[in-house]
């Protein structure tokens, strides 16, 4: 213990007591470095809280998708103008539903529903995942404008596919008649 008496609660400390010297603050542009020494170059540094200029993201996540895309809306519809016209050469116009449900299964079936069958299926896989990666690249703001295009197209093809296949195989069997 000390011999010194200690302040009571609310009273200043004695004189007696060491103070410690703090060094105070020197603004960098005082300091100067030691001889043969460099400060890094701040030219192009940002001060402490600003934001940074965003750097460009690559586009190339939406063009993939609006590729992809278009890709899905070009086969399927050539996919259901070829199944249309299959469908309404194959069709018998004045044939009833039992008369057509008793026939045996033909070549021209199958292929039919093979061509349907292979457009649904890697229609819809596509497709899905150009709907998918256009909503990536819109949220992404990695080419934003090809994802919107990209949820467009994607969802547009399954309706216009159908709209041409019920179309071609109509006006096939309506010349037919």
């Amino acid at each position: 213990m000390t011999d010194s008496p200690r302040p009571q609660y609310g009273e200043y400390a004695p004189v007696a007591y060491p103070t410690a010297a703090y060094p105070t603050a020197v603004h960098p542009a005082e300091v100067h470095p030691p001889a043969g020494h460099f400060l890094p170059d701040t030219a192009g540094v940002l001060p402490y809280g600003t934001p940074s200029p965003e750097a460009a993201k690559p586009r190339t996540l939406g063009l993939v998708a609006c590729i992809g895309a278009i890709v899905v809306f070009v086969f399927s519809v050539a996919a259901s103008v070829t199944a249309g016209v299959i469908a309404g050469e194959a069709a018998d116009p004045y044939a009833t539903f039992e008369q057509d449900m008793a026939a045996p299964l033909s070549a021209v079936d199958v292929q039919l529903g093979s061509i349907i069958v292979l457009q649904l299926t890697l229609g819809t896989v596509i497709g899905v995942w150009a709907l998918v990666q256009g909503i990536f690249a819109v949220v992404l703001k990695r080419g934003r404008a090809f994802g919107i295009a990209a949820i467009a197209v994607a969802v547009c093809a399954p309706v216009v596919s159908m709209i041409v296949y019920t179309v071609t195989s109509s006006v096939i069997i309506a010349t037919r008649m």
